[in-house]
């Protein structure tokens, strides 16, 4: 988990999961209290369920589309298409259930970060953040992470002047700094809200790719 902290957990055969119209069956499932702070969360949605659709996620509507990934068919000769609206496609990888992307701070560094559209803040490791130069000061902003479990985790936050993913650029960030991320390999951080809030995000496991169109309204302040 976030924060280092290591739970063992049953897991139930649960008969069917559904969101809105959307619904997986048979699906095996934890039992944890993830969030005891947070009494009207019953659970965490994970890639168990999410891995099966392709995701699209519009932070200004509020709106999470789900559509289910087909295979190709092969007769139809047809090569597949991006939307031409999409300016910036992104190649993930996946570790586990968890989504890598690869970022650039500062136009220059290159890190890789775990996506993680729930946490408000990108979030760097002491070391990534060192080599791109940033330090906290004495004086610095703090913020706060319930971690699942319910622990509460404050970080420091520094000024990032731009992070970019492929042509997709956010300038003037407040990131945390925090030196435990969970996955099976080193990673850099995470990449949370302030980034991803300017965009909408449509995310297809089957091709390992990340879609991010500019917010109309927002689009000015890449």
């Amino acid at each position: 988990m976030l924060g280092g902290q290591r739970a063992q957990m049953p897991l139930i055969r649960l008969a069917s999961l559904a969101v809105g119209d959307t619904a997986v069956a048979d699906l095996q499932v934890g039992v944890f209290t993830p969030l005891p702070r947070t009494p009207f969360i019953d659970g965490l949605l994970g890639g168990d369920f999410l891995k099966r659709f392709t995701l699209k996620l519009d932070y200004a509507r509020s709106r999470l589309q789900f559509t289910p990934q087909a295979p190709p068919d092969p007769a139809s000769g047809l090569p597949s298409v991006s939307p031409a609206t999409v300016p910036s496609t992104i190649p993930i990888e996946t570790s586990g259930n968890h989504i890598l992307v690869r970022a650039v701070l500062n136009h220059r560094e290159a890190v890789t970060l775990l996506l993680d559209t729930g946490a408000t803040h990108t979030m760097l490791t002491p070391e990534a953040a060192r080599r791109v130069g940033l330090t906290p000061m004495s004086h610095a902003l703090t913020g706060a992470l319930q971690v699942v479990g319910g622990r509460q985790v404050r970080f420091p936050l520094v000024p990032l002047a731009a992070l970019a993913m492929g042509e997709a650029v956010v300038k003037n960030l407040q990131v945390g700094i925090l030196s435990t991320f969970p996955g099976t390999r080193t990673v850099d951080g995470l990449l949370g809200g302030d980034f991803l809030e300017h965009f909408t995000l449509t995310l297809d496991y089957s091709a390992r790719q990340l879609q991010l169109t500019p917010t109309p309204s927002r689009s000015g302040q890449g």
